[in-house]
């Protein structure tokens, strides 16, 4: 397996309950093509529901169950119910709680490449992260993941 097949397994095969995957996985490309190793995972909230927010305006099922809190806050965050410190603090609370885990899931197995590691409150890239930008370039990856992400959301929202 390759650090690129690792990442398509992850994007095309991986288990989807949620968009969340998605969200993270084009955070990951935008801090690794502005070629930072690490960052704050109170900084990498913000890009992250960022994404989240874009998507959820046009398609506002992101997540097979039938509600979210965390969604729910981006929403309120978006709609002007809540501030910016109350959803960065729901994210770092619940935003983040299953998909660093398990984002280099498939299903009962795992890639052999790990992209990053979570240490202390912060998100350090891995050098395969890096490398797989460099070699296949963050806008190509950057399609695929939205690619996917799309094509996940018109089978949840009909």
């Amino acid at each position: 397996m390759s650090i690129k097949s690792d990442w398509e397994d992850i994007i095309y095969r991986g288990r989807i309950t949620a968009s969340y995957k998605f969200a993270l996985a084009e955070t990951l490309l935008e801090v690794a093509n502005d070629n930072k190793k690490s960052i704050s995972l109170k900084d990498m909230g913000k890009i992250y529901t960022n994404k989240l927010i874009r998507h959820l305006r046009v398609y506002p099922k992101q997540i097979t169950a039938k509600s979210s809190k965390f969604l729910e806050a981006c929403m309120d965050y978006d709609n002007g119910k809540i501030s910016e410190d109350e959803l960065s603090e729901i994210t770092l609370n619940m935003g983040f709680k299953n998909v660093l885990s398990r984002f280099h899931n498939l299903g009962e197995f795992k890639v052999k490449t790990r992209y990053y590691k979570v240490f202390k409150g912060s998100l350090y890239l891995t050098e395969e992260m890096i490398e797989l930008v460099q070699n296949e370039g963050y806008n190509n990856l950057m399609t695929m993941v939205e690619s996917r992400w799309n094509e996940v959301e018109e089978s949840w929202n009909g």
